[in-house]
């Protein structure tokens, strides 16, 4: 990340000034208790898993510790006004979640929605001579913000709505103007968006909003950027607010750069936190405590621009949230519904499942990796590199049976990205297979790249009842082989229907293995052997062994036994076996199993011979025992038999001599 980036984050999260003038809410707080958070949100979520607070007041407490802290606990609030003890980089979401509890809970005009309200004009004033824009703040001190602020909104507006096509914000009646604070977060972080009531003046599910700046977590550098990714928000509000907090972002982060281009160092800053784990579903956001994740995830929205609209892409993606808007409170259709919608006014036939798969595809190519065909502009991306779920080499091969780590396994909508590093003269067919959960739905891409050639891109063709495929690919020529995965969840996936921390994961695996010609022009040295014989060394000769993998010997007879596999090089096998007296005399057959798992049989390559007929010059012996001669063998190679032949010929002369000794003692 560069040190620019980590100055506009690092600014991004410093606050100060006077607390705002208190509104009236009368929530009636709950007994002290000692904590051992750092962060005032992280103790609030903390007592509402607890159980110890209901879904109200933690509501409550989250958006009195930003705008009210007097209103907490003693111990909360000591934490909420304590320099530092927040980490919070997101503010709207907060209020945007609790004006979501008030309506669904019908609490208008409870202590909760009172303190969502806006705050009375502060003591100074700058009104727009050009736009319905008023911008307040408390002292002397903060006219600086505010006249930079009023600037960049007036800026704001125009490119937001009449170039990009986003709808205006309402503006509550008798006001007449929609109304920023410069004001305290109170060391929550940056700026926030408050929807605060329905626009009872529309049919369709927009809402009255308002923003407060931080003078102390802005400056004159990146003050435009916020105003411009808040500004977004009313826009959004203004069309559907409803849609999933973490689009909200998404959208603002991209929006922002795209209206004061010298944003952009956030926006790209953002995006290493989205592509550190690919495995989330792209509608992931921790509501309890932001890390950037949905920030990052403006790479997303980059994405959908530049591939559906590159001549004009914020008018996309504010097409986007036109084909979002919507009548009643049930988020129907959702945004990865006008996502399709918008799409398809663009002339693309394509469902949410392939847009999935193809950014997954193209998320890879960014920062150092950018080939100039996915992502325009994503070289820039430094930093922002996907993490990669596995990462092989030649001589990782053949993979069988792999699994992602438990870490990463893919959430519905989310990927993952598995890499093969291969030199480019290796000429060998690779076979690439995929089995997958069953719970869920797949798609696998393979692509081959790297090495001067073309792009080569292969998606597997899937069993919808087993979701298990293979492919054979010939990677000869180029350096690198990519197996992107995507999660695509259950039929009609819906992004409204999970909360942080729930999104259902599902695994799989996957193999990668050479596809090699098997063995052949086999000879055995030697080929005759006697039995009895123990740990006799034999040399097979031919061409296309591959050690490693599943290689292995195997000779057809139940008794003898492969004692060890020495060496394989690609034209010679070094083996012992052991031939005990029990084994069948006659032929035998040698299986030789490559490390592809492929099979070749040598039929009768192996004649067993009695015990002693191999004669000292190496040739047979005559008579019954040679069982049909022929061949050549060494009888110095190999031990004894186990069983031993001349101790059997000599045990009855021994009992014989025993019974006579004892007769004669008589």
């Amino acid at each position: 990340m560069s040190l620019s980036t980590l100055l506009v984050l690092t600014s991004m999260l410093l606050s100060g000034g006077p607390p705002p003038p208190p509104p009236t809410p009368t929530p009636t707080p709950t007994p002290t208790t000692p904590t051992s958070y750092t962060d005032v949100f992280s103790a609030i979520d903390s007592r509402y898993q607890q159980s110890t607070i209901d879904a109200q007041t933690r509501h409550l407490y989250r958006v009195a510790a930003i705008r009210r802290p007097d209103l907490l606990p003693l111990d909360l609030r000591d934490l909420a006004l304590r320099t530092g003890g927040s980490d919070r980089r997101s503010l709207t979401p907060i209020f945007l979640e609790a004006m979501r509890w008030v309506q669904t809970n019908n609490a208008q005009g409870g202590a909760l929605h009172r303190l969502l309200l806006p705050l009375e004009d502060l003591d100074y004033v700058l009104d727009s001579a050009t736009h319905p824009i008023r911008v307040s703040y408390s002292t002397t001190w903060d006219q600086s913000h505010a006249e930079w602020t009023l600037e960049a909104a007036e800026i704001s507006w125009d490119v937001l709505t009449q170039q990009y096509g986003f709808w205006e914000p309402p503006i509550e009646p008798g006001t007449e103007r929609y109304r920023f604070y410069i004001t305290s977060t109170n060391g929550s972080g940056s700026a926030y968006t408050a929807p605060y009531e329905e626009n009872p003046a529309t049919p369709h599910t927009d809402y009255f909003t308002y923003i407060v700046v931080d003078p102390a977590a802005n400056n004159q550098w990146n003050i435009a950027g916020t105003v411009a990714h808040e500004l977004n928000h009313a826009t959004q509000a203004a069309m559907d607010v409803l849609e999933p907090s973490a689009f909200w972002e998404n959208t603002a982060t991209y929006i922002m750069s795209r209206v004061f281009p010298e944003a952009m160092n956030y926006t790209m800053g953002t995006m290493s936190y989205f592509q550190e784990q690919p495995w989330r579903a792209l509608d992931y956001m921790n509501i309890q405590n932001s890390d950037l994740y949905e920030y990052g995830g403006g790479l997303f929205v980059w994405y959908l621009a530049d591939t559906y609209a590159p001549q004009e892409p914020p008018q996309f993606v504010a097409e986007i949230w036109q084909n979002c808007v919507q009548t009643g409170f049930s988020n129907e259709p959702d945004y990865f519904d006008a996502i399709e919608d918008t799409v398809a006014d663009r002339g693309f036939d394509h469902t949410i499942e392939e847009i999935l798969l193809g950014f997954s595809e193209a998320r890879f190519f960014v920062g150092s990796r950018d080939d100039g065909e996915h992502i325009s502009g994503a070289v820039q991306f430094h930093g922002a590199e996907v993490v990669l779920a596995a990462h092989h080499y030649q001589s990782d091969l053949p993979l069988r049976s792999q699994s992602p780590p438990a870490f990463a396994k893919p959430a519905s909508f989310g990927s993952n990205h598995i890499l093969m590093d291969l030199p480019a003269s290796y000429d060998h067919l690779l076979t690439v297979r995929f089995d997958g959960d069953d719970d869920t739905r797949w798609a696998v891409r393979m692509l081959l790249f790297g090495g001067g050639e073309a792009m080569k891109t292969v998606d597997l063709d899937l069993s919808a009842d087993s979701w298990d495929a293979s492919v054979v690919v010939e990677p000869e020529g180029y350096e690198s082989l990519l197996l992107v995965v995507a999660n695509l969840g259950e039929p009609g996936y819906d992004p409204d229907r999970y909360t942080a921390n729930n999104w259902p994961i599902s695994s799989y695996t996957y193999g990668i293995e050479p596809v090699m010609d098997p063995p052949s022009d086999l000879v055995l040295e030697p080929a005759v052997v006697e039995r009895g014989r123990q740990d006799v060394s034999f040399v097979l000769r031919g061409k296309g062994f591959w050690a490693g993998g599943e290689f292995d010997l195997e000779v057809v007879d139940p008794y003898i036994q492969v004692v060890a596999i020495d060496r394989v090089l690609s034209e010679e096998v070094s083996f012992r076996l052991t031939i005990p007296l029990l084994t069948d005399l006659g032929d035998k057959d040698l299986i030789v199993t490559n490390s592809d798992g492929h099979r070749v049989t040598a039929p009768g390559i192996l004649k067993v011979v009695e015990y002693g007929s191999i004669v000292a010059d190496g040739g047979l012996g005559s008579g019954d025992r040679i069982m049909g001669g022929g061949g050549c063998g060494c009888r110095s190679q190999g031990g004894a038999p186990t069983d031993g032949l001349e101790l059997l010929l000599i045990l009855p002369l021994v009992l014989w001599l025993g019974l006579v000794w004892r007769r004669r003692r008589r």
